[in-house]
């Protein structure tokens, strides 16, 4: 989101023209890459430059304020402490080419069909893939950072230098130490439930309650473009699947094959991120946030939640950082549908808002 981007721009602008003492670094990171995994972005500038990030919070991108995305009638601000697992797949089918005028049995756009039908067709939420028997808690003393699409944070007794598709993090000179799973404990969609009530139904709601796979592409057919009398030999998927903290690469895999219905497919795996993990929401960060909101939205809910996209947090996670992902002012849920469409947006004066509110929030962290 670039209006993610401008806020956290502004917000650490305002931080060196105010002058506000640092008690720790904060680093303006940006760098790309995001959408396909970060192994040119956040990836690589942790695997290169950890030592000099070592943040503790990153502040990304994740959620916003909104009077019905979440609840409805209720302004809710949601600061991402999760996110789902990205399992991307590729469901390849062989079988004989041919002439269209003389289908066979064989025709791999046939069985490929079928077998994606049912697999969409398959609403299972019990069973072990989609609700895993571990559900990660929230954990206490673990390590934060901050960061958007992009990826923020300021330097003591240096001028801040920008830089492209940003991330803020604010950082102690520690080195965190990742943990991992708790395996009970309340999962991060009940915590939301006890916080919220009821949710609203949408799309973000409903990715948030379940695994989901979205047929993104379907490729097949012989020639550009392709031949309509010809049967082709290969035909082939993709499935963008997002899956519930606590269930495993090899877990969902496995449910998806049950799902297809059809061993003569071959199911690759394309891309996967790391197993989620939760950032506690007893923290300084988080609760400066969370009164910065409530200064200007008395009657706002502020809770931690799940978001049902990746973002860079999924890297730095891991490494023990403690990672919110927010925008910190009010959206409607139709713009936050918006997100990847070809008309998204965000509305100016939010931008206004959630720069001010990430202003206030650093300013109160950065106290020694």
């Amino acid at each position: 989101m670039k209006g993610q981007g401008v806020a956290h721009i502004l917000a650490f602008l305002e931080l060196k023209r105010q002058g506000v003492p640092l008690a720790r670094d904060v680093i303006l990171l940006a760098e790309p890459d995001e959408e396909v995994g970060g192994a040119m972005g956040a990836r690589w500038m942790i695997a290169n430059h950890y030592a000099e990030l070592d943040p503790e919070y990153v502040i990304d991108e994740g959620g916003v304020g909104s009077p019905d995305l979440f609840a409805p009638g209720k302004l809710v601000y949601g600061i991402s402490v999760a996110e789902k697992k990205i399992v991307w797949l590729k469901v390849r089918a062989e079988g004989i080419a041919g002439h269209g005028s003389q289908p066979n049995d064989q025709n791999p756009n046939d069985r490929l069909v079928k077998a994606l039908a049912r697999l969409l067709e398959d609403r299972s939420p019990e069973r072990l893939a989609l609700r895993p028997n571990q559900t990660p808690a929230l954990r206490p003393n673990q390590t934060p950072a901050l960061q958007p699409n992009q990826t923020p944070a300021l330097q003591p007794n240096q001028t801040p230098a920008l830089r492209p598709n940003q991330i803020p993090a604010l950082r102690p000179n520690q080195t965190p130490v990742a943990r991992g799973f708790q395996p009970s404990g309340p999962s991060i969609v009940d915590v939301m439930r006890a916080n919220i009530g009821t949710f609203a139904q949408n799309k973000f709601t409903n990715a948030i309650q379940r695994s989901t796979i979205a047929l993104t592409w379907f490729r097949s057919g012989v020639g550009e473009p392709p031949k309509i009398n010809v049967i082709p030999s290969v035909a082939e998927a993709g499935l963008d699947c997002r899956v519930l903290p606590g269930t495993t690469k090899d877990q969902w895999m496995e449910e998806v094959r049950r799902r297809l219905g059809d061993p003569s497919l071959k199911l690759e795996l394309i891309n996967e991120s790391d197993d989620p993990i939760v950032t506690p929401h007893d923290t300084p960060l988080y609760r400066n946030l969370e009164a910065a909101i409530k200064s200007r939205h008395r009657d706002a809910l502020v809770s931690p939640i799940l978001i049902p996209y990746g973002t860079d947090s999924n890297a730095f996670r891991p490494k023990g950082v403690k990672s919110y992902g927010i925008f910190p002012a009010i959206v409607s849920a139709e713009a936050v549908a918006s997100m990847h469409g070809d008309a998204e947006r965000v509305p100016l004066d939010a931008v206004t808002e959630a720069a001010q509110v990430l202003f206030e929030a650093l300013r109160e962290t950065l106290k020694k």
